[in-house]
């Protein structure tokens, strides 16, 4: 995770070569975008899903270079979830007879994915769709958009502390490495940095209040049901706001 830029880098290696995926939420659109690349090309399989429950009911699509669901609670709820799919570099894309894409051949793959919920029972569908408008389907549009107004932000505050740099050990190196007395004040800093990243990322136009899980949920069942318990851990929350500028 690149706290500056916004960015989630995975990296690995098969027979055929290294694979690299790239993620970002990004700061001025309404998805989540995606880059996989890879010497000399890249070939995968791409299908949302949702994990099982008798309350929701699903109802999957699949076109030439999209694909998504949308879902219907029992009390009335509805959402709808929307990946598209760029391949600026050319190479083969083509829908599944099971849901969703495989792609094939290319040197590079760009997803672009939007969700929307429908709080009143309408179709969200189209406030689904909306959100790709205005959305560059090149990554370094995408990229340079994004890091600009995410360093906006996060720009605003520097905190430097003396001491040796260990910032190339991983994280859980370096927790273990001050678990057991030694000293590392930039892990310090980075955690300050950490918890600015979140508060961004979880209130960044400041419409709704980080709720307790922050925006990184993967669960339909999280700790404290990502909600507001309207305590102490509200106000915990932006603590960090002010002094963080």
């Amino acid at each position: 995770l690149d706290l500056v830029a916004g960015l989630v880098t995975v990296c690995g290696r098969t027979g055929a070569g290294e694979v690299r995926r790239e993620f970002l939420a990004h700061a001025c659109h309404p998805v989540i975008a995606v880059r996989i690349s890879g010497a000399p090309a890249v070939g995968f399989r791409l299908r949302l899903e949702r994990s099982a429950d008798p309350d929701c009911r699903l109802e999957a699509w699949t076109e030439p270079a999209a694909c998504g669901f949308r879902g219907r609670f029992s009390e009335g709820l509805s959402f709808a979830v929307e990946v598209r799919l760029h391949l600026p570099g050319g190479g083969r894309c083509r829908p599944l007879p099971e849901g969703g894409l495989e792609v094939e051949a290319a040197p590079e793959a760009v997803i672009l994915l939007a969700a929307a919920v429908s709080p009143e029972g309408g179709d969200p569908a189209p406030e689904c769709r909306k959100g790709f408008e205005g959305v560059p389907a090149g990554w370094p549009e995408l990229l340079r958009t994004h890091r600009e107004e995410h360093g906006r932000r996060y720009g605003r505050v520097g905190l430097e502390l003396a001491g040796r740099d260990f910032s190339e050990r991983p994280t859980p190196e370096r927790l273990r490495f001050l678990a057991n007395g030694h000293e590392d004040n930039d892990l310090y800093a980075l955690f300050f940095n950490y918890g600015r990243y979140l508060l961004i990322a979880s209130s960044w136009d400041a419409e709704l209040p980080a709720n307790l899980q922050g925006k990184w949920n993967p669960l339909p069942a999280p700790p404290w049901e990502c909600d507001y318990h309207f305590d102490i851990n509200i106000q915990m929350n932006y603590w960090l706001a002010e002094a963080g500028n």
